[in-house]
């Protein structure tokens, strides 16, 4: 049988039908396989040999893809991966999918089915993320050796793959990942030696350990090498942290309400910089827990004792000031 545009409806309504057609299922059918290790709920990474792509779908309904080719619809991959000469060669190629004529493996397609939209900026976020390196062993020389963050710390199991190092541009930065309310990465925060940057396109939420249902601690730093420096100097047992990165945004206090009230029992301990913005932050999150309304639970600031310290410059005796926080990569 021969499709035509007529037997779908117009071209521009048959060119926005084929940017929903399942890209998971058309990929199955070329081929490629999930990777179920590197995806999550709303990315998929495939792969067919030397081939890695990662698969989303938009809050319109449009599936995405990214990887070392490019990114974009299922148009850009047809076109780019796979070299089709012109848009109409691919129509032609993706007419019989919008008939139900043919389609991937049933087992895929239940996979697929439950592929959770996301924004393209998220999704970005999400497939830079899962392209980067776990760092299992604790080891980065930034941290351990600058920082004094050692790998004992690292490896505790509240901080498992909660950072990665980022060698796509060849700077072997350390990412540790921001998550929005609903648990889903949308940022994350990249460091390195004289390097502070944010993810391109992505959302300042908060970095947050894995929790316990023993914790007692809820520590709430500026920054996540505070945070990880207070486990240090403090102890990890029992503890949980949260970290926001400078100034907060409009929902970040949300998102700290939320987090005080998921600690079973114990204190939230305010660990700011002993400065000026400490001061203020010390105060926000004061009104932040009040506002979560956890009676039972404790609060108090915990600064470093020599005014202008942060609990890194406590930890690292001698060590410069930290790099700005720049918001591209």
């Amino acid at each position: 049988m021969r499709y035509t545009a007529n037997m779908i409806g117009d071209r521009d309504t048959e060119l926005k039908q084929m940017k929903k057609i399942n890209l998971v299922d058309f990929l199955a059918a070329r081929g490629f396989e999930i990777d179920p290790r590197k995806s999550w709920a709303s990315g998929k990474v495939m792969v067919k040999g030397d081939l890695k792509l990662t698969i989303g779908r938009g809050p319109d309904g449009n599936f995405l893809w990214i990887g070392a080719a490019g990114a974009g619809s299922i148009f850009d991959y047809l076109q780019t991966v796979e070299r089709f000469s012109n848009l109409g060669e691919c129509r032609k190629e993706l007419r019989p999918w919008l008939t139900r004529a043919v389609g991937g493996p049933p087992a895929v397609r239940h996979v697929s089915a439950a592929l959770k939209p996301t924004t393209r900026d998220q999704f970005g976020v999400q497939a830079a993320w899962a392209a980067m390196t776990p760092i299992l062993d604790g080891v980065h020389p930034y941290l351990n050796q600058v920082r004094g963050i050692p790998p004992e710390i690292l490896t505790l199991p509240l901080l498992h793959d909660k950072l990665r190092r980022d060698d796509t541009r060849g700077f072997g930065n350390v990412v540790f990942p921001h998550t929005d309310a609903e648990g889903e990465i949308c940022g994350y925060i990249a460091l390195n030696q004289g390097w502070k940057g944010f993810a391109p396109g992505g959302t300042k939420a908060l970095f947050l350990s894995y929790p316990g249902p023993e914790d007692r601690r809820l520590v709430v730093a500026e920054g996540v090498l505070d945070g990880l420096s207070y486990l240090k100097l403090f102890g990890p047992e029992n503890a949980r942290i949260a970290t926001f990165e400078g100034t907060m945004n409009h929902q970040q206090p949300a998102l700290l309400a939320a987090a005080i009230k998921s600690l079973p029992h114990g204190e939230v301990i305010a660990a700011v910089d002993n400065d000026a913005g400490g001061d203020k932050f010390a105060e926000q999150l004061a009104g932040i827990f009040q506002e979560a309304g956890r009676t039972d639970l404790q609060f108090r600031r915990h600064s470093p004792r020599i005014r202008g310290l942060d609990w890194n410059a406590e930890l690292t005796p001698g060590r410069g000031p930290s790099p700005g926080l720049s918001y591209g990569s």
